[in-house]
């Protein structure tokens, strides 16, 4: 379905524009899905100060806040700050408090936070469906926490020993896999039995099988236990797939058939080429294939692996499926792709005439394949409302924010 701007009978899309490092919180008021902003310094945290916000002077470089499937906490990973932030939300008001003293912060180098090992310039996490569990990925120590939840509180407590944490060397007391250099991307499928981690220095994509039980990680063997475009080294045993070191995003179909990943690679001739690969997933080990060919992937030029073909797909950033699985949002080149999907084989292709793409009319490069659209100077994040009916993208730069 094609995506406006405030229109009615169509997916609706809101473009929120970002401005400053801090962390906002907006609610969403009755009708179409619109936003505001909470009253008071009730509404932001910053780590600068700010007469309209809370202070925390840890909360540097916060990025791509996860809320708790319980809905009662909010995380955010700081990297600037070296720490992982945990607030207390209430799920009737949405309001938003951090826990007293060092249970409101996770770091390996702020003494006022809670010391965790192998957590040097945390990026991104991802929880657990059943919200037992928070695996987070750090960048400069090369490693993956892995932390209990108290479904209670929302609490969170590094395991102890190996089990606490994966790292490329071992460092830390951490258990040892030399895959893991410079992890960037971490998703967990929906059934809770698989945790993917891209690897962006090895150029790969990991498979951790993960007890439901107790949600402990075991990398899978062999083939099945990785992609990657490198085969040699450390990947000689992983499948192929076209990887390359700047992978955005992973999508697990809710079915958990198949993983979608957006990223920027080399085509034919040495041109830059964006891509969104489809991969098969075998939902009782996780495994997960590529196979070459159109209903493969899909880039903005010409690839060996001989994806489809759609201009508008040159910078993919960020991606989101829509709640009924028919159409996957792209934010890609200062605009939003929609991407018809095939639900029985879950190949990608564009819509037809310039139904599926929205570019900010001001944009420096017009795509012809586009509608214009106001606000998005930059569109990075999307995401879907819980009922279907919206479509939120985050843009940095501009002056406004439209819907």
């Amino acid at each position: 379905m094609r995506l406006e701007i405030g229109s009615a009978g169509k997916r609706r899309l809101a473009v929120a524009v970002l401005f400053a490092v801090a962390l906002v919180f907006a609610c969403a008021s009755a009708g179409w899905g619109a936003v505001s902003l909470q009253r008071g310094k009730a509404g932001c945290f910053a780590a600068k100060r700010f007469d309209t916000c809370s202070r925390d002077g840890t909360l540097k470089g916060a990025e791509i806040p996860v809320v708790s499937p319980d809905g009662r906490n909010l995380y955010v990973a700081g990297y600037q700050g070296d720490a992982l932030h945990v607030f207390d939300r209430d799920p009737i008001t949405g309001r938003l408090t951090k826990p007293r003293g060092k249970a409101s912060c996770f770091s390996e180098s702020l003494e006022v936070c809670t010391h965790v090992r192998g957590f040097d310039e945390p990026l991104e996490f991802a929880i657990s469906p059943d919200g037992a569990d928070l695996y987070a990925l750090a960048g400069d120590s090369d490693s993956l926490a892995i932390f209990d939840r108290d479904p209670n509180t929302g609490a969170l407590h590094q395991r102890h020993g190996t089990a606490g944490c994966i790292s490329a060397t071992g460092a830390g007391g951490c258990q040892a896999d030399p895959l893991i250099e410079e992890p960037a991307v971490i998703t967990i499928s929906p059934d809770g039995k698989s945790v993917y981690v891209v690897s962006a220095r090895t150029e790969a994509l990991l498979v951790f099988s993960r007890d439901p039980v107790t949600g402990d990680l075991t990398q899978v063997q062999g083939v099945a236990g990785c992609l990657s475009t490198v085969q040699g080294g450390v990947t000689a045993a992983c499948g192929h797939a076209p990887l390359g070191r700047t992978l955005e995003r992973l999508q697990v179909t809710p079915d958990g058939q198949y993983v979608y990943l957006d990223e920027n690679l080399v085509a034919l001739g040495g041109k830059p080429a964006g891509v969104v690969l489809r991969l098969k997933r075998d939902p009782a080990s996780g495994q997960l294939t590529f196979e070459p060919g159109p209903a493969g992937c899909i880039s903005s030029a010409p690839m060996a692996e001989g994806c489809r073909l759609y201009e508008a797909v040159e910078t993919p950033v960020g991606m989101a499926l829509s709640r009924d699985g028919s159409s996957l949002y792209v934010t890609s080149a200062g605009a939003v792709l929609t991407l018809d999907r095939d639900q029985a084989t879950g190949a990608l292709s564009p819509l037809a005439g310039d139904t599926g793409c929205i570019q900010w009319s001001r944009s420096f490069r017009k795509l012809a394949e586009c509608r214009p659209a106001r606000g998005m100077v930059s569109p990075i994040g999307v995401a879907v409302s819980p009922d279907g009916d919206e479509v939120f993208v985050a843009a940095y730069g501009g002056e406004a924010r439209d819907r």
